[in-house]
């Protein structure tokens, strides 16, 4: 029998180093490290027993970025001594950790991978009450073989309990990023996305000491019936589920619509996506993962639901999940990607199409009439989309949901107009430059919308007919 030769097939730091980078964007890299001071801080307030509606006040993380340097700072209690050596494996040797707190970080390589992704050194730094050390990746490092790292003890100092990274090495096209302040000004807008809910508990972010604004999902609740969100909600093996669907403004009207499909127009569909804020929001423990999505993620095209189009552009909303056990949500490494292959995924998005057929269809119906039901919409309140379940889901209308024991569903009766609009649409085709040249002698601004415009023209020709 012949002898069996051995070889070694362990993957090499190369592979890691280049490869794993790839697979996330930058702006995603730096939401990860974010993502792991905010585990920190309910790390801190588990150990303090803070209550949980308190454990992110007082707490902070700040960037510091720029050309030459990226470094990030938190108050969040740094790395625990039973942690630290995992924290610096490519790969969490276990999940049980933090079993117990409504992480979304499962994998164990968002820290490693934002560093391979920044730049080409590291130093983190951490102090934890009793334990404090620091770890540096050299600029050596990353060409040696081996994966050991340089580990030296911090003297006391004046720095909170915390985690402190910096890289000052920046890989050419990071640093080319950095230095562009629209690109600053798009991180400070996606942090205030993913972390809004997190920031309206007390958490702190500043980009360059500017704070970062939450931008959550907001549905119009009217107080005494009217414009209602639809609502779902269900504990399902261990995670919570809620669902909710509404609109946040007015209604577009017909004449907007044709103005935002004229893409050759004036002011073309391109430019209002700029601005746009409708679709279906995904959160994830706290933390937003999908923004306003309008595809068959969240269920648009599929099902008897229409695709999106601009007459739906006043429809929001948000799914919602939440479990301390972060392996069962539907997320990907990324952390800003959804598996939407699962069981539990599929439930919740089936339920969110539920709640767009009812006002796509409310849509529908107030065809020609959106100013009469806009009147409703402007003077209903606001209210965030997620904590606004809780209160529907109690109403006597909510129904339970069949194989779902303890799920609730509302669905809302929304108004219906009151006959058919007598009013008429009138549309035609002309050269843009004839509606420019309308658009800046009769109001004053060649790059008004084409609707603007005709309404206009047939203002003019009526006051000319009538002075006869």
């Amino acid at each position: 029998m012949a002898d069996v030769l051995r070889l070694d097939g362990s993957p090499t730091k190369r592979f890691f180093v280049e490869m794993l980078p790839r697979d996330i964007e930058l702006d995603d890299a730096i939401l990860d490290l974010v993502d792991n001071s905010v585990d920190g801080a309910m790390r801190r307030a588990r150990r303090e027993r803070t209550p949980d509606e308190e454990r992110y006040k007082g707490m902070w993380c700040r960037l510091e970025i720029d050309a030459t340097r990226f470094c990030i700072s938190d108050n969040c209690g740094g790395i625990p001594e039973k942690y630290f050596e995992g924290a610096f494996h490519l790969g969490r040797p276990s999940v049980d950790l933090d079993d117990d707190i409504p992480t979304i970080g499962v994998y164990g390589i968002g820290m490693k991978r934002a560093i391979f992704k920044i730049g080409r050194n590291g130093n983190v730094e951490t102090r934890h009450p009793g334990f404090r050390r620091r770890v540096s990746y050299p600029r050596g490092w990353f060409d040696k073989k081996d994966w050991e790292l340089e580990v030296s003890e911090i003297n006391p100092d004046s720095e909170p309990d915390g985690v402190k990274i910096i890289v000052d090495d920046l890989l050419p096209d990071v640093a080319d990023q950095f230095k562009k302040e629209a690109a600053l000004n798009n991180l400070r807008s996606k942090l205030g996305l993913h972390f809004a809910y997190i920031m309206e508990l007390g958490f702190c972010i500043t980009v360059n000491g500017v704070d970062v604004v939450p931008q959550s999902v907001l549905l119009k609740n009217a107080t005494t019936g009217g414009i209602v969100p639809f609502a779902f909600s269900a504990n399902v093996n261990r995670v919570e589920v809620t669902v909710s669907v509404g609109v946040f403004r007015r209604l577009a009207k017909e004449s907007e619509i044709q103005d935002e499909t004229e893409i050759d127009g004036p002011r073309s569909l391109l430019e209002e996506k700029q601005t746009q804020k409708s679709g279906i929001t995904v959160i994830c423990n706290d933390r937003v993962v999908l923004v306003n999505d309008t595809t068959d993620l969240t269920g648009w095209g599929v099902g008897g639901v229409p695709k999106y189009h601009p007459q739906f552009r006043a429809i929001g909303g948000q799914i919602s999940f939440k479990s301390d056990d972060a392996s069962l949500l539907p997320i990907s490494t990324t952390k800003r990607d959804l598996d939407t292959h699962t069981a539990l995924y599929n439930m919740a998005r089936n339920e969110t199409m539920t709640g767009l057929k009812a006002f796509i269809s409310l849509t529908n119906k107030w065809k020609r009439q959106e100013e009469k039901l806009n009147e409703q919409i402007d003077n209903a309140p606001a209210v965030d989309a997620r904590s606004v379940v809780a209160a529907l889901i109690t109403r006597k209308e909510a129904t339970n949901v069949r194989n779902l024991p303890g799920a609730k569903r509302f669905v809302p009766e929304l108004p219906k107009p009151q006959g058919k609009s007598d009013s008429v649409w009138v549309r035609f085709e002309r050269p843009q430059s004839e509606a420019r040249r309308l658009g800046a002698e009769l109001l004053e601004d060649p790059g008004a919308k084409p609707s603007e415009i005709g309404e206009a023209v047939w203002r003019d020709a009526l006051r000319r007919y009538d002075s006869e």
